[in-house]
């Protein structure tokens, strides 16, 4: 089975191919294959109407695939329907192959670790920016502090929404999957 995909207008497109061992990706003229045994994670993700799917592994680098795409013109196409048996095709594949890949959907903890690192050093600078320069009728500590409570606020409601889900290769969840209509 094959699917490709623009990730964005100057991105190149990449071409992914399903064997029965192996994916290969193809992206401006190289070649990478990953046997299915190799791969490590699989993690499914929805954000709004996208839809993505990273599949990680040790020795042969990731990918993350889009169930939209950019035309020529740089508009968006839908490709659901093609993304939803892509996704469903590499699960059996998987499966026959017996990797032993974690397979995880939702919100990654990862990508707020390193939201939270940003949101702590832009209150430090909030803290020092206001007590050089007096401008709000709070004290700096006290600013920096509502600063550092609303965004952790704003960064746990996607986590709260959302978390991270294990699941096993024949048991997609749905949620995690474009209709396919």
């Amino acid at each position: 089975m094959k699917y490709s995909f623009k990730s964005a207008p100057d991105h190149p497109l990449t071409e992914l191919e399903l064997t029965n061992f192996q994916l290969l990706i193809r992206e401006q003229g190289r070649e990478r294959v990953i046997p299915y045994p190799d791969i490590t994670d699989v993690n499914l993700e929805c954000k709004g109407h996208s839809f993505y799917m990273t599949v990680q592994s040790l020795d042969f680098g990731s990918v993350r695939i889009s169930n939209r795409s950019h035309s020529d013109s740089g508009k968006w196409e839908d490709q659901s329907r093609q993304y939803h048996t892509f996704v469903r095709v590499l699960h059996m594949h998987l499966l026959k192959a017996t990797c032993q890949a974690e397979f995880c959907s939702g919100f990654k903890p990862s990508h707020m670790l390193t939201k939270f690192s940003v949101l702590i050093l832009f209150s430090a600078l909030i803290y020092f920016l206001e007590d050089y320069a007096r401008l709000l009728p709070i004290s700096p500590l006290l600013a920096a502090s509502v600063i550092l409570i609303l965004g952790t606020l704003f960064l746990l409601i996607p986590y709260a929404k959302n978390p991270p889900k294990h699941y096993k290769p024949s048991d997609i969840p749905l949620n995690m999957l474009p209709p396919a209509n």
